[in-house]
């Protein structure tokens, strides 16, 4: 009997304590942030990615791989799906496919990224030297309201993060 009590007790402590962990992992899991893409194929472009690096908040969440770039590899699209860190700094290199000229740009996101990115997506667009970068967000644009951002995403609201009226001072 006395062994009997002792096994439940223990089991009954090795359970709650699961249980317990269980509710702490499940409460600290963070939200997906947003996703990140680009298409080189729509909006008129005329380009291709030579290198691109996306960083986050705690590590580096999307990049070409270094022997790719090496060996002149071109990124025409590419998609990554909804990540967990916070986006930065987005740097892309670029090919004009009219011109051959090679630009490249650095964009520092963390003044223009909205707070909740939950169900969104960074993208960019490049006309020429320019590059363009989006936040597509989960809403539904509006008839009336005008298409900003790729014809990919014309359905949804898109933000213009860069350039915006702070970056062109």
């Amino acid at each position: 009997m006395k062994f009997y009590r002792t096994f439940s007790r223990v089991t009954f402590l090795a359970g709650l304590t699961l249980f317990a962990l269980t509710a702490c992992d499940n409460y600290f899991v963070q939200k997906p942030s947003c996703g990140f893409g680009f298409d080189m194929g729509y909006d008129d472009q005329h380009a291709a990615v030579l290198d691109f690096l996306l960083m986050g908040e705690n590590a580096k969440i999307a990049e070409t791989q270094t022997a790719y770039v090496e060996k002149g590899h071109k990124w025409y699209f590419e998609g990554l799906g909804f990540q967990y860190d916070r986006p930065t700094s987005l740097y892309v290199k670029w090919q004009d496919d009219v011109s051959g000229s090679i630009y490249e740009k650095t964009v520092d996101l963390r003044p223009v990224i909205p707070r909740n990115l939950e169900a969104t997506d960074l993208y960019f667009i490049v006309h020429g030297s320019e590059i363009f970068v989006y936040l597509k967000l989960n809403k539904s644009r509006a008839k009336d309201k005008p298409i900003i951002g790729s014809s990919i995403y014309e359905g949804y609201e898109n933000l213009q993060l860069y350039p915006n009226s702070d970056s062109r001072k």
